[in-house]
């Protein structure tokens, strides 16, 4: 089970009962590959990497779909597929809204046109350029599934619970004299809140913001200027801002670009 933070590795093993949560045959949990699990952290290297960690909630429940970044729906690699997940498509169109390429109440006929001529890659190489290129961290609450059933969904997101602190506390003591903003999407990703406070009191040598907004699943999100917020803060820290379409990081702002 790959693991290159070795303090988040030693986290996960100290837990009881952590063999339980490696996916197997056996046990069936999603991602069903267990170098999966990590995969969000090994992307982007080191803690140091990390400029933006966007939180979601748990694995996909299908096999082909669960890859181990937020969001990310490992069956689909166009950006032109209808079985692109809402989720996504709400995030593109937030991106495309930031850059005036689109309205927030346009159409998804509007956004697979403006996709098609703004972004390249493929839905996994996108997600994996902004992880590799821009720090960008893809975490989730729970980083495997067993099941819908609330019970089981909870047993997951107490079992991570550690880990996952371990993980924030990891990247704000790295980004110690840098910039770092935390995207909260959801009440399960705001209910780290609390954590986030407790480690910026704690680490006060690294500038942090937290965004809190609603999940992207919800039709409310492409005009809630998500990643307007995101420009705004990353000027204010002078940490460089992203390109959220081409993936990639300028240290001087452009009017019109993240």
């Amino acid at each position: 089970m790959r693991c290159d933070w070795e303090v988040v590795k030693r986290c996960f093993e100290a837990q009881p009962n952590f063999a339980d949560y490696i996916p197997s045959k056996k046990n069936g949990l999603f991602p069903v590959d267990e170098d999966m699990v990590f995969r969000a952290l090994n992307l982007v290297g080191s803690p140091r990497n990390v400029r933006i960690i966007i939180v979601g909630q748990d694995p996909y429940p299908r096999a082909e779909s669960a890859v181990g970044i937020s969001f990310l729906d490992g069956a689909v690699e166009s950006f032109q597929s209808p079985r692109l997940a809402p989720s996504v498509r709400h995030v593109l169109q937030a991106i495309l809204v930031s850059r005036k390429l689109m309205g927030p109440q346009d159409n998804v006929d509007k956004l697979r046109a403006v996709l098609k001529d703004n972004i390249g890659e493929t839905q996994t190489e996108w997600f994996t350029s902004l992880a590799t290129r821009c720090g960008v961290l893809w975490l989730n609450r729970s980083l495997t599934f067993g099941g819908k059933d609330p019970k089981t969904l909870q047993v997951h997101l107490t079992f991570w619970k550690p880990v996952i602190e371990t993980i924030l506390e990891e990247v704000v003591r790295a980004r110690a004299s840098s910039g770092l903003i935390v995207l909260l999407w959801g009440a399960k990703a705001a209910d780290l809140r609390p954590v986030l406070v407790g480690l910026a009191n704690k680490h006060k040598n690294c500038s942090m913001k937290l965004l809190l907004n609603v999940h992207p699943l919800g039709h409310t999100f492409p005009g809630a200027g998500v990643f307007e917020a995101v420009k705004k803060v990353e000027e204010e820290l002078k940490m460089g801002v992203t390109d959220f379409l081409s993936a990639t990081v300028s240290k001087h702002d452009h009017s019109d670009e993240l």
